[in-house]
């Protein structure tokens, strides 16, 4: 699934194109997992904590190729901060956004450590999920609130884009739209 991306300096594999001097990922869009064969046929369902592919290569992963060190943006703690999320194929669904605060440069980012940080997002920031509205594709502007409690030198921000365009059964063998596994994509 290819299709969105975060147009802002904070995400890894789309710095360079606001002007750091980092390795172009040229397919920015396109952090999904391996695609949705691999993630959910070969790999059941598992997928990098940066969407590489779960068997590799993990590119945007410490020691891979985008993952340079340069923190792209600061922020307040506790602040609401407002996402700008590029969608250019809309795949319904719902956005998560995950934070993990990495104890130190040789830290790894890992899934139980972003599980623990699911952040309030939408207008309102009372739900941990925005609903992609059907049929649109456009600039999707998402306030994301950050946690009171929690300072650090190097927090990772996670956008996570879980597709719901799929068809598939539900539990009682009903065939219906979004009832497959879904097709993921991850963002930092």
């Amino acid at each position: 699934m290819d299709g969105c991306w975060i147009p802002q300096d904070e995400v890894k594999s789309s710095m360079w194109r606001m002007g750091f001097d980092v390795p172009p990922n040229y397919n920015d869009n396109s952090n999904y997992c391996g695609g949705m064969q691999n993630q959910w046929k070969r790999q059941n369902g598992k997928c990098g904590v940066c969407g590489d592919p779960w068997q590799g290569p993990k590119e945007h992963e410490k020691g891979g190729k985008y993952a340079t060190g340069i923190i792209g943006r600061t922020y307040e703690t506790g602040s609401v901060i407002n996402t700008t999320l590029d969608i250019t194929a809309n795949h319904l669904g719902f956005f998560e956004f995950r934070l993990c605060p990495l104890l130190n440069r040789r830290s790894r980012l890992t899934h139980e450590c972003l599980d623990q940080y699911l952040l309030n997002i939408g207008d309102d920031l009372s739900s941990t999920t925005y609903y992609l509205p059907h049929g649109n594709k456009s600039y999707f502007y998402v306030p994301v609130q950050l946690p009171e409690n929690l300072t650090c030198k190097h927090c990772v921000l996670q956008w996570k884009y879980h597709a719901g365009n799929t068809w598939g059964k539900d539990k009682f063998g009903r065939k219906c739209l979004g009832c497959a596994d879904q097709q993921e994509e991850f963002y930092k």
